[in-house]
């Protein structure tokens, strides 16, 4: 799998994963909030087909992600999700996110 960063306009990207034979497989989307440059917020992050879940795609793009925020010395990341979404839940608690309100999630990076 390989992951690019296809866009960035200093306020916002888009990890793109591909697989070995380039088929696109998932995207990760995030930009700054406005009220606040020193977090990056997940806009979007999606598998393309179900029989990609679980293959470790999310996964790699949510540390793409963190490793990106590293570089960019931000504070934080954060998102939203649906409140009854429990697989969305497990997901980002296992990587390390808490959650402060209904579907709203949050990891401190410093």
């Amino acid at each position: 799998m390989q992951i690019k960063h296809i866009q960035d306009d200093g306020t916002n990207g888009m990890f793109v994963a591909n697989s070995d034979t380039g088929s696109r497989v998932g995207y990760l989307i995030w930009d700054f909030p406005e009220e606040d440059q020193n977090s990056i917020e997940i806009c979007d992050l999606l598998i393309h087909n179900e029989e990609d879940r679980g293959k470790g795609i999310g996964s790699t793009l949510i540390n793409r992600l963190l490793e990106h925020a590293r570089t960019l010395k931000v504070d934080e990341v954060m998102g939203i999700t649906q409140a009854d979404d429990e697989q969305a839940y497990a997901f980002y608690k296992k990587h390390g996110f808490c959650f402060t309100e209904a579907g709203a999630f949050r990891m401190q990076l410093h």
